[in-house]
């Protein structure tokens, strides 16, 4: 058995004891990896022969020399952007153009780990969203440009990834919510403030709430729609944020304050509008409930007495959802209340579900 060395990048030639052609290659892949392969063959020509085809099948050199952003704008053209959300749709531009400005001139095939593991550590304060919409997009380009062939090695693998822990809602004290529902009665906007404390419902949805939506028989309300971003910018959604339909109980007492409200402006669609009737888009909603807690707090300072800390309009919907646990629900019951996307429930709660929320629903305000 006799060895034949060639020239540095020729590779080398060993004629095996049947007579044929080994031919071995030192070759190196595009993300800078290099690795032997081994090509067989009659005669030297035809081993040799063998290499160049697979070369040609598999370096692909005008797709490697592409750039990040190309990359990644080609992935979410072709894979996400027909199948998610105008909302959904700005969240991805968000984020995408902030790895663009981190990767987007860098040669796709040369983005190596610790490129990728740097962008982390630079990006450690960021939110549990931003960190999650990065990782998806970067998992998601890598891998397909490993399963095509055009890199050998994910460089996603060997990152890690530290997703910040999800802060804890905070929900009203039960002194500001006493202190809520008893200024609620006098205010304008108070009859929305309660529907949020005592509804769970999201901003958006309650923004999309028509009286058409509300049982008073029943002491029901049913949720349907919610605002948000549509094509062109924000608008109504008629469906909710998880796609399903979902109803709440309406505590007794604030059966008593839509009513009321309900006498006044029955013939007005949404329960929350402007001045026109149309529905309240979400800077206008979140002005409203800003503009009650300052009410609110200066009544508060005028009596000597502690201001309530304005949070977002989600602190209701917290607030809801943490006084029902507290009070014994069934978290099953509060959870498709809340219409948590986690839930694997039809689009109509159960009567079960329903009976359960209107027992325990009374323990929001203890």
């Amino acid at each position: 058995m006799s060895k034949e060395r060639r020239a540095p990048g020729d590779g080398s030639i060993r004629v095996l004891p049947s007579g044929k052609i080994e031919f071995t290659v030192s070759h190196e892949y595009p993300d800078g990896t290099r690795a032997r392969k081994r090509f067989y063959g009659e005669t030297q020509k035809d081993a040799k022969d063998k290499y160049r085809k697979w070369l040609t099948e598999n370096q692909k050199p005008e797709e490697t020399s592409d750039t990040f952003e190309y990359r990644v704008n080609t992935w979410y053209k072709l894979y996400k952007e027909p199948n998610i959300s105008p909302g959904s749709a700005h969240n991805y531009n968000l984020y995408i153009g902030h790895l663009i400005e981190a990767f987007g001139v860098k040669k796709f095939a040369s983005i190596k780990p610790y490129d990728i593991q740097a962008f982390y550590a630079a990006n450690n304060k960021k939110s549990k969203s931003a960190i999650n919409y990065y990782t998806i997009v970067l998992r998601a380009v890598f891998r397909l440009a490993e399963k095509s062939g055009d890199i050998r090695r994910n460089p996603m693998d060997s990152v890690e990834v530290t997703v910040p822990e999800e802060k804890e809602a905070k929900a009203f004290s039960k002194n500001d919510v006493e202190e809520i529902i008893q200024y609620a009665e006098k205010d304008p906007f108070g009859f929305a403030i309660l529907t949020a404390l005592y509804t769970g419902m999201r901003p958006g949805e309650l923004a999309g709430l028509m009286w058409s939506d509300i049982d008073f028989k029943n002491q029901i309300i049913t949720i349907r729609r919610t605002t948000g971003r549509v094509e062109g910018g924000y608008g109504i959604r008629e469906q909710t944020k998880t796609k399903r339909i979902r109803q709440v109980v309406i505590f007794p007492d604030l059966v008593e304050v839509l009513k009321s409200q309900y006498q006044t402006e029955s013939n007005i669609g949404y329960v929350l509008h402007d001045r026109n009737g149309k529905w309240l888009s979400p800077d206008q909603l979140r002005r409203r409930y800003e503009a009650f807690f300052r009410r609110l707090n200066k009544r508060l300072a005028d009596e000597g007495k502690q201001a309530v800390k304005i949070m977002s309009p989600h602190k209701c919907r917290h607030t809801f959802g943490t006084y029902l646990l507290a009070g014994g629900a069934n978290i099953r019951a509060v959870q498709n209340m809340l219409g948590h996307a986690s839930l694997s429930t039809t689009q109509k709660y159960t009567h079960v579900d329903i009976e359960e929320g209107r027992r325990n629903i009374t323990k929001l305000a203890y």
